[in-house]
């Protein structure tokens, strides 16, 4: 609705979905974004945001691609309920605006470990996220939760089966928003040695396989650019 978060600032009194003392909440979203585009926005924790120069490159200077929120600290998106509370605020600049956004990716869920928090208000938030971000009126992409100790952590670890029960209620508001979901976790599976480092943060290899056998191919099909 174009409102201010209070002090227009990020604090670590949001983690979790918490509010600032002060009243301060949500980080907001870039400020570089052009005209005509197209203009991407990915939302999401620190791995979107390490895989952010990669995607730049892959989609060519004709695109400007940016993250929301535009903040440096905090795991950038944080977890579900964080995001629930500030996904309006990671789609605008730091003034308020909404800009024409051409394609918004959204991932959640390596800051939703904490097992007394459900899984069913994991998937309430995401259901809450995506119905603020298709409010922009942009085509959205979901992707999976990428693995939290890499390609080489077991898959019966605790953290792991974690993420594959969030991922599958990820894949679920999916579908009820008919919202296309990305498997980067199926990616990093597939990525073997390159992934064994995302832990979770990968290595430029890493990120580099993320971008190319997953992420670019589905940001340039939602732009509707040719797959090469």
């Amino acid at each position: 609705d174009g409102r201010l978060p209070p002090g227009r600032a990020n604090c670590t009194g949001c983690a979790g979905g918490r509010t600032c003392p002060a009243g301060g909440c949500c980080a907001p979203g870039p400020s570089a974004v052009v005209a005509p585009g197209p203009n991407v926005l990915v939302v999401g924790d620190s791995v979107s945001a390490g895989y952010l120069p990669h995607l730049r490159a892959a989609l060519g200077a004709g695109v400007n691609v940016q993250h929301g929120p535009d903040n440096l600290s905090g795991g950038y998106a944080d977890g579900a309920q964080y995001g629930a509370l500030g996904a309006g605020y990671f789609a605008r600049t730091p003034l308020g605006a909404l800009p024409r956004w051409d394609v918004v990716t959204f991932n959640f869920g390596l800051h939703d470990q904490d097992p007394h928090e459900s899984v069913e208000s994991y998937a309430d938030n995401l259901r809450a996220i995506a119905t603020t971000l298709a409010a922009t009126g942009a085509p959205l992409l979901l992707f999976t939760t990428t693995m939290p100790g890499g390609s080489a952590e077991p898959l019966n670890s605790t953290a792991e089966r974690r993420v594959q029960q969030l991922n599958a209620a990820a894949l679920g508001v999916a579908a009820e928003f008919n919202v296309p979901a990305v498997d980067l976790y199926g990616a990093m599976q597939a990525c073997a040695a390159a992934c064994a480092s995302c832990q979770p943060h990968c290595d430029s290899d890493g990120y580099e396989f993320l971008v190319q056998q997953a992420i670019a191919p589905a940001v340039k099909a939602a732009l509707g650019m040719p797959a090469g």
